[in-house]
């Protein structure tokens, strides 16, 4: 194991998810005036252009469409987790989240998102199998 840290560098929008990650929710941020989902988080919807933006909880289903295995990274704090599984997840929302995954999770298949800490304390999402 190391003793670097994962890179934090997030937005303020994005940095919002880490209270409800510690909690175990899993939020999505929904536009107060229109209802759109967004992820990731914004400033501002990306639907009606409101500032009037919250955290709900949300499903955490969704369906695996993509999925790359990474076997490099310039950062030094994900060396011992290499090789590491990422994939796109359709959320049943509509949006469209990057994930990290377990190792039973197959383009096509249902999945269940979670948001977690990672060892930095920034929030990630996460899929395994429903």
């Amino acid at each position: 194991m190391t003793d670097q840290l994962p890179p934090n560098r997030r937005s303020p929008a994005a940095r919002a998810l880490t209270a409800p990650a510690a909690e175990g929710r899993f939020v999505l941020q929904h536009c107060n005036v229109c209802g759109t989902v967004q992820y990731p988080p914004q400033e501002f919807c990306t639907g009606c252009l409101s500032l009037d933006l919250g955290w709900k909880d949300t499903s955490r289903d969704g369906q695996l469409v993509a999925e790359a295995e990474i076997h490099h990274s310039l950062e030094p704090a994900f060396g011992p987790d290499l090789p590491m599984r990422t994939g796109l997840v359709r959320h049943e929302s509509g949006v469209t989240l990057v994930a990290f995954l377990d190792d039973t999770c197959r383009v096509g298949a249902g999945v269940r998102l979670e948001l977690a800490l990672d060892r930095g304390g920034a929030a990630i999402v996460k899929a395994s199998v429903r």
